[in-house]
C-alpha cells in the first residue's frame, strides 16, 4: 500500500511560556486553528518549530498531546532529526 500526501502541511510552531516551558494549551489552539483552516496534514519538529532545541521528553509530550487532539483526522509528518546521531535515534 502506498500513501500519497497531497495538500497543505504546515509545520507547527512550538508554543512556549515566558519561562521557556512548553505551552501545551496554546499548542492545541494552534492545531485546532490549522485544522479549521483546512490543513490537509501537519508537520512536527521542523526548523520552524525549534524541534532541534527540544529535549526528547519535550518532543514526546508535544507529540502525544497533538496526536490525541488530531485523533486521526489528518496525517502527521514528524521529523526525527536532531543535532547528533544518538539523540536522533533516541
Amino acid at each position: 500500500m502506498t500513501t500519497k500526501f497531497e495538500g497543505v502541511y504546515p509545520i507547527l510552531n512550538t508554543a512556549f511560556h515566558d519561562d521557556g516551558t512548553l505551552d501545551i494549551e496554546s499548542q492545541i489552539r494552534l492545531v485546532d486553528y490549522l485544522l479549521e483552516a483546512g490543513a490537509h496534514g501537519l508537520g512536527l519538529f521542523g526548523n520552524a518549530s525549534e524541534g532541534y532545541a527540544l529535549s526528547g521528553g519535550e518532543r514526546r509530550t508535544l507529540m502525544e498531546a497533538i496526536v490525541r487532539r488530531v485523533n486521526g483526522r489528518v496525517p502527521l509528518i514528524v521529523s526525527s532529526g536532531h543535532t547528533g546521531t544518538d539523540v536522533a535515534v533516541e
